[in-house]
């Protein structure tokens, strides 16, 4: 709760789950609080079933190593800017995660009863870090040479029997199967219509069948799944597929973050907000208290201001503040930007001929893909859209 009851983390109640898609699906108003409180309850019936199964005697996790992996599930979006669909389109060098990992040490830092309870408790706040990340930082990387250097008397915690899957719990970069999209995949399937509950997710049969596997391949211990849980599996996959395609990139959603995308560059010069995330991200304590201090609202606010602007601001800071504000009547209006269409890129890993070339990928094909419709003062903005899966081995 101490970590709950802090300006950083209620910051989330001001930060929507889907972003901009709200325009186009009404009910998209579900937020980063009650996703990162669903993925910390989520991890701890996970962890509490491995703890309570027989079969798992053999990998028990320490009562430090269970609180990391729930503070772990709680605060993972700790650090999530606005509208993470198109963040990274406008802040240069920016990850999330990273910035969870530094929000978390900062209200250790400043609750020192807290921080005193961690301590006590055995908590590892770099352990947390690489549990948020999928992957061991670099604090924990220095530690594991010191330990191979025979520097240190015992191993980092993600090199014990147990790391492998303690780093598959809350964000799994092995395969993507973890906690946090059981939660957004259920929670954005029931606020976008379609589906909810076990009808996307048998969650239940998830926390029942989902367990440490040693495998002797690597000499080490994985999260795996029965292979009755199969199709179970795949729905996961499926489905969040099936989001992608339908909500987080539809095309009006998609038009609408491109004019919010403009709207922050008609900001910048005021704003500074690319600087900010470089300082931020870099462990700036001013620039993440100012990065704290924006959300959705926030920046509304300010992009569609109609009050006079100061005297002394140039010319060009004007033009652009009334940009930004016109861009938010424009949006408020339905204006919306012409979408011109949408290429299908499939790209091949084998060897390329004049059977099986790429298209669509230099800019000068891209008239001629959208016959010639174009004019020279048009602008067009090209948006990529990635949807991958990982390979999985059931074994």
């Amino acid at each position: 709760m101490r970590f709950i009851d802090t300006p950083e983390f209620q910051r989330l109640r001001r930060l929507h789950q889907l972003g901009l898609a709200k325009y186009v699906y009404p009910d998209c108003t579900h937020t980063r609080f009650e996703h990162s409180l669903g993925t910390y309850h989520l991890a701890r019936r996970l962890v509490e079933a491995i703890q309570s199964d027989p079969q798992c005697a053999s990998v028990r996790l320490t009562n430090s190593e269970r609180m990391c992996v729930m503070i772990a599930a709680l605060c993972h979006d700790i650090g999530m800017g606005f509208a993470i669909f198109f963040v990274h389109c406008f802040f240069l060098f920016f990850s999330h995660e990273n910035m969870s990992c530094l929000i978390v040490k900062r209200i250790v830092a400043k609750d020192h009863p807290l921080r005193d309870f961690l301590k006590a408790s055995g908590v590892d706040l770099e352990l947390v870090s690489a549990l948020i990340c999928g992957h061991p930082t670099p604090e924990l990387v220095v530690r594991l040479i010191y330990f191979l250097n025979a520097d240190a008397d015992t191993p980092p915690k993600f090199l014990c029997s147990s790391g492998c899957l303690l780093l598959q719990i809350v964000s799994n970069t092995l395969n993507g199967n973890d906690v946090d999209k059981w939660d957004y995949i259920m929670r954005d399937s029931l606020h976008a219509g379609m589906g909810q509950g076990q009808g996307v997710i048998e969650v239940e049969r998830m926390l029942r069948f989902y367990r440490p596997a040693y495998y002797a391949s690597d000499d080490a211990w994985h999260m795996s799944f029965r292979s009755s849980e199969y199709s179970n599996i795949m729905r996961i996959f499926s489905q969040r597929t099936r989001l992608f395609r339908s909500v987080y990139a539809h095309k009006t959603a998609l038009t609408i973050e491109a004019m919010f995308i403009d709207i922050l560059n008609a900001l910048e010069s005021t704003l500074h907000l690319r600087d900010l995330s470089l300082r931020a991200c870099a462990g700036d304590d001013n620039a993440i208290e100012k990065y704290l201090q924006l959300d959705e609202h926030c920046l509304w606010v300010m992009a569609s201001s109609q009050y006079p602007h100061p005297s002394e601001a140039s010319s060009l800071i004007k033009a652009d503040l009334l940009r930004s504000t016109h861009l938010c009547q424009r949006i408020e209006f339905r204006q919306l930007y012409s979408f011109v269409g949408k290429f299908l890129v499939m790209e091949k890993k084998n060897h390329m001929d004049e059977y099986n070339h790429q298209h669509a990928k230099n800019e000068s094909d891209m008239d001629e893909l959208l016959g010639n419709a174009s004019e020279p003062k048009d602008v067009l903005d090209v948006i990529e859209v990635e949807v991958t899966t990982s390979s999985l081995t059931f074994q």
